[in-house]
């Protein structure tokens, strides 16, 4: 009967190391890719806010980022533009009017209420 209780204690400890296995999983941060068929205006934003990309990205180029976990993206030719997070194709012509582009990807965190109101 002893045995039994130290079998189940084995499987919670058992538990926890795959519990631990997720939250390394968890820290793997998505990927950015942005692939350039066209010049386009490029102004990209972390999750803080602190701007990484504000320039004109000429065709041919390509961005990878990979240290936030999301991203404000404005793309000034969106249709010249294409978009992958986390390795799955982004749609971001929901997004656009008059081939400007303005969208987020990744995780959107209500961090204060001044952050999301821009009025």
């Amino acid at each position: 009967a002893g045995d039994t209780q130290a079998d189940s204690v084995d499987a919670e400890a058992g538990h926890k190391v795959s519990a631990n296995r997720d939250v390394s999983a968890r820290a793997a941060r998505p990927r950015l890719l942005l692939e350039y068929k066209t010049d386009s205006w490029t102004d990209i934003r972390d999750a803080g806010g602190k701007r990484l990309i504000y320039r004109m990205v000429e065709k041919g180029n390509r961005l990878e980022l990979d240290s936030s976990p999301s991203y404000s993206i404005l793309l000034g030719y969106s249709p010249g533009v294409s978009v992958s997070w986390d390795e799955q194709p982004f749609n971001q012509a929901e997004y656009q009017r008059e081939n400007i582009a303005y969208f987020v990807v990744g995780e959107k965190k209500k961090t204060s209420s001044t952050a999301i109101a821009r009025e």
